[in-house]
């Protein structure tokens, strides 16, 4: 599965705070790496561009698996995502994760499947929770299991003499 994720859009969702702009980019994109990219083969962010961007090709990047992208001059994330989803070979295979709800229809209309934000976080949220609980709890034998254990070195002890030790 693919995830490309309308980046402000996950941003004005999980940051309070967004002055300034750069620093909460990259606090998502650290949240992403680390919550997300570690457990999924592909994710794509996309950011709109800035005001002053004068390049009409996007602005990308790669950490890991995740992909960072910028929308090129005058095309804004949304737009941007729809075109790699109408050049995409397969686009059964990609999930958008925004809150736009044009942009969830649009990308359905396409073969893709969408997640709004709050539910794409409560997935995530889930896996963690689920995750630490498998690494915290202790692993128990059972009690057939250590009784065949005892049984094991009892006959060890008894193969052995005592005044060997």
């Amino acid at each position: 599965m693919h995830y490309i994720i309308d980046g402000y859009n996950l941003l004005f969702q999980i940051e309070e705070k967004i002055d300034p702009l750069k620093e909460s980019r990259d606090e998502v994109i650290s949240f992403l790496l680390t919550s997300v990219a570690a457990n999924c083969k592909t994710v794509t962010v996309v950011f709109d561009s800035g005001k002053g961007a004068e390049d009409f090709f996007p602005t990308r990047y790669s950490l890991s698996n995740l992909e960072v992208i910028y929308s090129p001059k005058n095309l804004c994330a949304d737009k941007y995502i729809l075109e790699l989803l109408e050049i995409s070979k397969n686009p059964r295979l990609i999930t958008i994760i925004s809150s736009d709800n044009f942009l969830c229809k649009r990308g359905k209309e396409l073969g893709a499947k969408a997640l709004s934000i709050h539910v794409f976080l409560e997935m995530i949220f889930q896996r963690k929770r689920k995750k630490e609980a498998t690494h915290s709890k202790p692993t128990v034998d059972s009690e057939k299991n250590l009784d065949r254990l005892h049984r094991i070195f009892s006959k060890k002890l008894q193969d052995h003499d005592l005044d060997d030790f």
